[in-house]
């Protein structure tokens, strides 16, 4: 057993951050291949074209009144954002501590939500994580910005939540280990 050189707290011999202050502790660690912004970007677009394919049965029942066609569909969509969010946020706890590691969009890019450790949320963990990513949207995006300086791509809600996105071994049927 070791001890993390930032904040002194006992680790595993093959850990390869500590799980308190995200420190890295490992040369093994610079190897893994972390989700970039861009990929975590368009895996999020899908994500929202998924939900928004879900909610719009919902969103046409939406009285909005007489107009454009378009108008009175945006007002439609506009109106379920609440609804959507809220949805959001158990689609993402869900699929991040599923077998999958991460939303439909994750999985199709090869991205996997992993904790520092390089373990599957637990379901706990995993809806904390998606709490703390309202402050990112909260922010006007700038929790999610973060993620282009840190060097292992993370926004705010995933250092708060204790989490890394990395891509997975494309030669896994389900996503397997990361890339090391």
């Amino acid at each position: 057993m070791s001890l993390c050189a930032f904040c002194r707290l006992p680790v595993g011999e093959h850990a390869l951050y500590c799980h308190r202050c995200g420190n890295t502790l490992s040369s093994r660690a610079s190897t893994i291949s972390y989700g970039s912004f861009t990929r975590r970007a368009a895996a999020l677009a899908i994500d929202y074209a998924v939900l928004s394919f879900a909610v719009s049965p919902i969103a046409l029942q939406v009285p909005v009144g007489e107009g454009p066609l378009l108008n009175v569909l945006f007002l439609k969509l506009a109106a379920t954002v609440p609804f959507t969010q809220l949805l959001s946020v158990f689609y993402h706890a869900l699929l991040n501590a599923s077998p999958w590691q991460g939303s439909v969009g994750k999985h199709l890019l090869g991205l996997r939500v992993t904790s520092y450790a390089h373990v599957r949320l637990k379901w706990k963990a995993s809806f904390l994580r998606e709490i703390l990513r309202i402050a990112s949207i909260l922010s006007y995006g700038v929790g999610y910005l973060w993620a282009i300086r840190d060097a292992r791509h993370r926004t705010f809600h995933d250092m708060l939540a204790k989490t890394v996105v990395v891509r997975a071994a494309p030669n896994h049927p389900r996503g397997g280990h990361p890339q090391i």
